[in-house]
């Protein structure tokens, strides 16, 4: 199979170390998107604010919370629209136009297709997995989606990632460390660091740093994100989740204008890939490898007419 091929190619150059892609067990993983078998290895739940979320089929048994899927997939992480650094991009003037302050900041990036053609082998499977993810729990029009069109004809897959979360966070990434891309948000940095130390202001907001390694199993500091990561063709594992959420909502959150409460809201089915982990790959094995099997894909439905009436010829299993 083309899939084990590839996957023992990548997986052999590479194994030594701990936070190695082999350690992630790719050649194994159920959760792999560009897996044949994705569909059948995981199932939509819902969480406590209403939506669903994918976790891993079987678990949740015995009175125990069912275990969120880390997905997988192998691609190339797109110089355009790249904000994964400390502070996501975040700046006076992008708080100001999307009301965000800096404390709610993300992380983004776009995912495309790897130049190399070892790594770019599963990348049709992976983009018509995460479309039929969508479309097993899809009712209404489609918001943020996992899969979009980008200008070159191709797809990309758009990643996030929260920058500050309430946790405990290794020394070496505490964001009294951090190095952000403008004076500006540095400031804003400074600025929260001394509203934690201050006891009587809450709530205190700690930084959340992307867990990314090399191949090799090295920890990328915050510093060192963009250098790395911009263009790197890399294994990103995320939680998918899937929101319903108003349209009215969205233009707020965006400090747009508000509809009036005599127009009807619109709701939208949106998904977001929340990243769990980066693991960057160094350059593919020099053996000769057999092409992909030649296969049609025709861009999905709901990227050219919105939502189709018809059912899915396969869900994946709500609970």
């Amino acid at each position: 199979m083309l899939r084990d091929h590839f996957l023992h190619l990548f997986s052999s150059q590479i194994g030594h170390v701990t936070r190695t892609v082999c350690e992630l067990q790719l050649p194994t993983s159920n959760y792999f998107l560009g897996s044949e078998d994705i569909t059948d290895s995981v199932d939509w739940v819902r969480d406590n604010r209403g939506g669903w979320i994918l976790v891993e089929t079987g678990s949740g048994k015995g009175g125990r919370p069912p275990r969120k899927a880390e997905v997988l997939i192998v691609g190339k992480i797109s110089g355009d629209q790249f904000y994964l650094t400390p502070e996501g991009g975040w700046s006076p003037r992008f708080g100001a136009m999307y009301d965000r302050t800096f404390c709610q900041s993300k992380a983004k990036a776009r995912i495309v297709r790897p130049d190399d053609d070892v790594y770019a082998s599963v990348w049709d499977e992976t983009v018509e997995n995460a479309a039929h993810l969508m479309r097993s729990t899809l009712t209404r029009p489609l918001g943020n989606a996992l899969v979009n069109l980008d200008t070159d004809g191709g797809f990309y897959m758009p990643v996030r990632h929260s920058v500050f979360h309430k946790n405990c966070p290794d020394e070496r990434l505490l964001m009294e460390n951090w190095e952000c891309t403008t004076s500006d948000a540095q400031n804003a940095l400074r600025e929260l660091i001394a509203s934690n130390n201050n006891p009587n202001v809450s709530p205190k907001y700690l930084g959340r740093a992307i867990p990314v390694h090399t191949a090799d199993g090295n920890l990328v500091l915050p510093h060192a994100y963009e250098a790395v990561l911009r263009g790197a063709t890399a294994v990103i594992g995320f939680h998918i989740l899937h929101q319903v959420i108003p349209e009215a909502d969205l233009e707020a959150q965006c400090n747009t204008r508000v509809q009036p409460k005599d127009v009807p809201r619109i709701f939208k089915d949106h998904f977001f890939a929340d990243i769990t982990s980066i693991t960057v790959l160094g350059p593919p094995p020099p053996e000769p490898v057999s092409q992909a099997r030649e296969r049609g894909f025709a861009l999905p439905p709901y990227l050219q007419e919105g939502v189709s009436n018809g059912q899915p010829q396969k869900k994946t299993r709500r609970r």
